[in-house]
Protein backbone atom coordinates (compact mmCIF):
# COMPACT_ATOMS: atom_id res chain seq x y z
CA UNK A 1 0.00 0.00 0.00
CA UNK A 2 1.51 3.70 -0.96
CA UNK A 3 0.36 6.63 0.53
CA UNK A 4 1.40 9.74 -1.51
CA UNK A 5 1.65 13.00 1.03
CA UNK A 6 -1.50 14.73 2.20
CA UNK A 7 -1.88 17.31 5.18
CA UNK A 8 -4.95 18.23 6.69
CA UNK A 9 -5.17 21.22 9.67
CA UNK A 10 -7.70 22.39 11.44
CA UNK A 11 -7.80 25.45 13.99
CA UNK A 12 -10.11 24.97 16.87
CA UNK A 13 -9.56 27.57 19.40
CA UNK A 14 -5.50 27.87 20.01
CA UNK A 15 -4.54 24.25 18.79
CA UNK A 16 -3.91 23.57 15.43
CA UNK A 17 -4.83 19.78 14.94
CA UNK A 18 -3.66 17.84 11.94
CA UNK A 19 -2.75 14.66 10.19
CA UNK A 20 -0.34 13.97 7.19
CA UNK A 21 0.57 11.16 5.87
CA UNK A 22 4.51 10.65 4.77
CA UNK A 23 5.14 7.66 2.90
CA UNK A 24 4.13 4.73 5.42
CA UNK A 25 3.67 7.13 8.27
CA UNK A 26 0.96 9.09 9.78
CA UNK A 27 1.96 12.03 11.64
CA UNK A 28 -0.59 13.46 13.75
CA UNK A 29 -1.34 15.76 16.92
CA UNK A 30 -1.93 18.89 18.22
CA UNK A 31 0.16 21.95 17.70
CA UNK A 32 2.49 21.24 20.86
CA UNK A 33 2.49 17.10 20.61
CA UNK A 34 2.89 15.26 17.64
CA UNK A 35 2.43 11.33 16.99
CA UNK A 36 3.77 9.17 14.65
CA UNK A 37 2.73 6.02 13.54
CA UNK A 38 3.31 3.26 10.96
CA UNK A 39 0.95 2.35 8.74
CA UNK A 40 1.32 -1.71 7.93
CA UNK A 41 -0.18 -3.07 4.58
CA UNK A 42 -3.62 -5.08 5.28
CA UNK A 43 -2.95 -4.24 8.81
CA UNK A 44 -7.10 -2.97 9.09
CA UNK A 45 -9.14 -6.37 7.96
CA UNK A 46 -13.25 -6.25 8.29
CA UNK A 47 -12.70 -8.61 11.98
CA UNK A 48 -11.12 -5.97 13.25
CA UNK A 49 -13.26 -2.79 12.73
CA UNK A 50 -15.76 -2.72 15.54
CA UNK A 51 -18.97 -4.53 14.38
CA UNK A 52 -20.91 -1.52 15.84
CA UNK A 53 -19.95 0.37 12.67
CA UNK A 54 -20.76 -2.37 10.41
CA UNK A 55 -23.72 -2.74 11.93
CA UNK A 56 -26.87 -1.03 10.87
CA UNK A 57 -30.84 -1.64 9.80
CA UNK A 58 -34.05 -0.82 7.95
CA UNK A 59 -37.33 -0.43 9.21
CA UNK A 60 -41.20 0.32 7.89
CA UNK A 61 -43.98 0.54 9.40
CA UNK A 62 -47.61 -1.35 8.05
CA UNK A 63 -50.69 0.80 8.85
CA UNK A 64 -54.40 -0.94 9.10
CA UNK A 65 -52.54 -4.78 7.85
CA UNK A 66 -55.96 -6.01 6.65
CA UNK A 67 -57.28 -3.59 5.24
CA UNK A 68 -58.06 -3.78 1.61
CA UNK A 69 -55.23 -7.28 1.66
CA UNK A 70 -56.72 -10.55 0.83
CA UNK A 71 -56.19 -12.68 4.12
CA UNK A 72 -54.56 -15.20 1.95
CA UNK A 73 -52.19 -13.60 0.30
CA UNK A 74 -50.24 -10.71 2.42
CA UNK A 75 -46.65 -10.67 0.91
CA UNK A 76 -45.33 -7.51 0.22
CA UNK A 77 -42.40 -7.85 -2.25
CA UNK A 78 -39.25 -5.86 -1.77
CA UNK A 79 -39.59 -4.12 1.06
CA UNK A 80 -35.62 -3.83 0.86
CA UNK A 81 -33.75 -4.12 -1.95
CA UNK A 82 -30.01 -4.47 -1.42
CA UNK A 83 -28.21 -2.49 -3.66
CA UNK A 84 -24.92 -1.71 -1.90
CA UNK A 85 -23.14 -4.21 -0.12
CA UNK A 86 -23.52 -8.05 0.55
CA UNK A 87 -25.06 -7.84 4.44
CA UNK A 88 -25.96 -10.61 6.74
CA UNK A 89 -29.48 -10.25 8.91
CA UNK A 90 -28.45 -10.38 13.00
CA UNK A 91 -31.98 -9.76 14.00
CA UNK A 92 -35.64 -9.09 13.03
CA UNK A 93 -37.77 -7.27 15.47
CA UNK A 94 -41.29 -6.21 15.81
CA UNK A 95 -44.18 -4.93 17.68
CA UNK A 96 -47.96 -3.84 17.08
CA UNK A 97 -50.37 -1.03 18.97
CA UNK A 98 -52.86 -3.60 19.70
CA UNK A 99 -53.31 -7.75 19.36
CA UNK A 100 -50.92 -9.39 17.21
CA UNK A 101 -49.45 -9.95 13.99
CA UNK A 102 -47.77 -13.31 13.13
CA UNK A 103 -44.90 -12.29 10.29
CA UNK A 104 -41.93 -13.72 8.24
CA UNK A 105 -39.32 -11.99 6.07
CA UNK A 106 -37.97 -13.82 2.86
CA UNK A 107 -34.86 -13.41 1.02
CA UNK A 108 -35.30 -12.97 -2.17
CA UNK A 109 -32.91 -13.98 -4.72
CA UNK A 110 -34.64 -15.20 -7.49
CA UNK A 111 -36.33 -17.98 -5.57
CA UNK A 112 -37.67 -16.48 -1.88
CA UNK A 113 -37.15 -18.50 0.95
CA UNK A 114 -38.11 -17.76 4.81
CA UNK A 115 -35.09 -15.64 6.49
CA UNK A 116 -37.03 -16.96 10.04
CA UNK A 117 -37.42 -21.32 10.50
CA UNK A 118 -40.76 -19.88 12.72
CA UNK A 119 -43.22 -17.34 11.80
CA UNK A 120 -42.43 -13.97 14.72
CA UNK A 121 -45.56 -13.06 16.41
CA UNK A 122 -45.34 -9.57 17.05
CA UNK A 123 -47.48 -8.00 19.38
CA UNK A 124 -47.26 -4.39 21.84
CA UNK A 125 -44.73 -5.98 24.47
CA UNK A 126 -41.88 -5.91 21.33
CA UNK A 127 -40.73 -9.41 19.86
CA UNK A 128 -37.48 -10.25 18.35
CA UNK A 129 -35.81 -13.21 16.78
CA UNK A 130 -31.80 -13.91 16.24
CA UNK A 131 -29.44 -16.48 15.78
CA UNK A 132 -29.14 -16.26 19.78
CA UNK A 133 -29.85 -13.98 22.47
CA UNK A 134 -33.31 -12.72 21.27
CA UNK A 135 -37.19 -13.22 22.26
CA UNK A 136 -36.91 -16.31 19.77
CA UNK A 137 -33.98 -17.68 17.89
CA UNK A 138 -35.25 -18.63 14.61
CA UNK A 139 -32.90 -17.17 12.17
CA UNK A 140 -32.14 -19.46 9.42
CA UNK A 141 -28.22 -19.31 9.14
CA UNK A 142 -28.32 -20.34 5.21
CA UNK A 143 -31.07 -17.34 4.66
CA UNK A 144 -29.79 -14.73 6.41
CA UNK A 145 -27.16 -13.39 3.96
CA UNK A 146 -28.25 -10.81 1.45
CA UNK A 147 -26.14 -10.54 -2.16
CA UNK A 148 -25.90 -7.42 -3.46
CA UNK A 149 -29.53 -7.29 -5.71
CA UNK A 150 -30.87 -9.65 -2.83
CA UNK A 151 -34.67 -8.27 -1.80
CA UNK A 152 -36.52 -8.87 1.40
CA UNK A 153 -39.91 -9.45 1.18
CA UNK A 154 -42.52 -9.57 3.99
CA UNK A 155 -45.15 -11.70 4.66
CA UNK A 156 -48.23 -11.40 6.82
CA UNK A 157 -49.14 -14.75 8.07
CA UNK A 158 -52.14 -13.92 10.30
CA UNK A 159 -53.31 -10.69 12.54
CA UNK A 160 -55.83 -11.13 15.82
CA UNK A 161 -57.79 -8.12 16.79
CA UNK A 162 -57.00 -5.95 14.45
CA UNK A 163 -53.83 -4.15 14.77
CA UNK A 164 -53.58 -0.62 13.02
CA UNK A 165 -50.14 -0.79 13.20
CA UNK A 166 -47.12 -3.52 12.42
CA UNK A 167 -43.43 -1.62 12.94
CA UNK A 168 -40.65 -3.83 12.10
CA UNK A 169 -37.28 -3.27 11.90
CA UNK A 170 -34.32 -5.82 10.80
CA UNK A 171 -31.06 -5.45 11.99
CA UNK A 172 -28.10 -6.09 9.77
CA UNK A 173 -24.15 -6.38 9.76
CA UNK A 174 -21.88 -5.62 6.85
CA UNK A 175 -20.09 -8.79 5.70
Amino acid sequence: MTLRALALGFVFGASLLFAQTNGNEVVRGEADQVTTVMIVADAVTRDKVEVELRTDQFCFVIKEPTNGLDITDHDIDSIYSNRAKAVTVTEVWCETDVGTATINLQRDDGSAANILSADLVCDTNEQSSCASGCTVDTIVLTEDNLAVDNEVDFVLVSVATAPKRVSLCVEYTID
